[in-house]
């Protein structure tokens, strides 16, 4: 139960990813940010 309601307690450090880190240009972490600001919008027309 504990598990469930406090699952900061059982988090899990993976390190399988890191090589990835800090690999994109800044050209490329723009437009990424960029496309992720576009899907974070909420229409909200469309939740009336």
């Amino acid at each position: 139960m504990e598990d469930a309601c406090c699952p900061q307690k059982n988090i899990q450090e993976h390190h399988d990813l890191d090589y990835l880190a800090g690999t994109w240009s800044e050209k490329e972490k723009k437009e990424f940010d960029s496309t992720l600001k576009k899907m974070r919008t909420i229409d909200m027309e469309m939740w009336k």
